[in-house]
C-alpha cells in the first residue's frame, strides 16, 4: 500500500494485549503481559481483561487528544473518567456525548463494539 498522505490519519497498536508463555516455567504457568500506552488504556486492560470495547476507549482518547492538543494526563478527570465536556468545547453536544461514551471507564456503559459506535456516530452526523 501507498504511504499515508498528510490528509490521512492512521491508528496503530490496537489489540495489543497478549498472553506470553515463558519457557522457564512449566506448561501450566503463564504470565500475562499488558502492552499499551498509559492514558490510552481502559481500566479493564490494566486488569488484564481486555475486550473489543477496550480498543474503543483507546480510539476515543486518541480523538479527544487530537481535538484538544493535550496529552491524556493533562485532560480534566474525575476519578478515572475523562471530563470530555470540559475538554472538548468546539464540537456539538451530541458528538461530545458520543466521545464521552467512547471513553467511559465503566465497560458496561461504553459502546460494546465498533459497529455500535459507528452506528451511533452516523446517527448524529
Amino acid at each position: 500500500p501507498d504511504a499515508p498522505t498528510q490528509a490521512q490519519i492512521c491508528l496503530i497498536d490496537f489489540g495489543s494485549v497478549r498472553l506470553a508463555t515463558s519457557s522457564e516455567f512449566t506448561a501450566a504457568l503463564t504470565t500475562q503481559v499488558v502492552v499499551g500506552t498509559d492514558g490510552y488504556m481502559p481500566p479493564e486492560q490494566m486488569g488484564r481483561r481486555a475486550v473489543k470495547a477496550s480498543d474503543l476507549y483507546g480510539l476515543g482518547v486518541s480523538l479527544v487528544v487530537a481535538l484538544t492538543g493535550m496529552p491524556p494526563s493533562q485532560l480534566p478527570h474525575q476519578g478515572l473518567r475523562i471530563l470530555v465536556e470540559q475538554a472538548v468545547k468546539t464540537c456539538s453536544p451530541e458528538f461530545v456525548q458520543w466521545l464521552t461514551q467512547m471513553t467511559e471507564p465503566e465497560l458496561h456503559r461504553r459502546f460494546d463494539q465498533a459497529q455500535t459506535a459507528l452506528a451511533a456516530l452516523g446517527a448524529i452526523a
